[in-house]
């Protein structure tokens, strides 16, 4: 039985993407924002890759393998297109290897904090009540 592959996996990706990258992580990412940046941007896989190939030799633990790349790349995805939110304030040419120059760490920090708190919430009185995603601040910064 055929599998359907998304339309953006068509287009030419990077060398490093294998066969077994594509089919295995990229084509299981759902059409939005997020999964588009997981699949398009290059440096997004090639540290998906990087995860993939080190986690593979995992044989009898496939699947917890393949979710857990996924997890990692979309909280990385997550925080670039928060960085790339940025780009407009402070006017910055953003792409994902540019969160990584030592000059942007301001911006960087700015967007780890903004994706890992939380402002919806209200306390008792009525007031919003900020508060922070510890467990996702930490899994992003050790990604990092």
């Amino acid at each position: 039985m055929a599998s359907l592959l998304p339309t953006s996996l068509f287009r030419p990706l990077p060398s490093f993407v294998s066969d077994e990258f594509k089919f295995q992580i990229l084509k299981r990412f759902r059409d939005g924002e997020i999964g588009s940046c997981c699949r398009e941007d290059p440096i997004i896989c090639l540290f998906g890759k990087t995860l993939y190939t080190k986690m593979k030799r995992k044989q009898d633990k496939h699947v917890e393998v393949q979710k857990s790349v996924m997890s990692d790349m979309r909280k990385v995805a997550t925080l670039y297109l928060e960085f790339k939110n940025l780009k407009d304030e402070y006017e910055l040419t953003a792409d994902a290897g540019e969160m990584l120059v030592r000059k942007n760490f301001n911006y960087l920090h700015e967007a780890v904090d903004k994706v890992t708190s939380c402002t919806d919430k209200e306390d008792m009185k009525g007031r919003p009540n900020s508060q922070i995603k510890a467990g996702l601040k930490i899994s992003l910064l050790y990604l990092i």
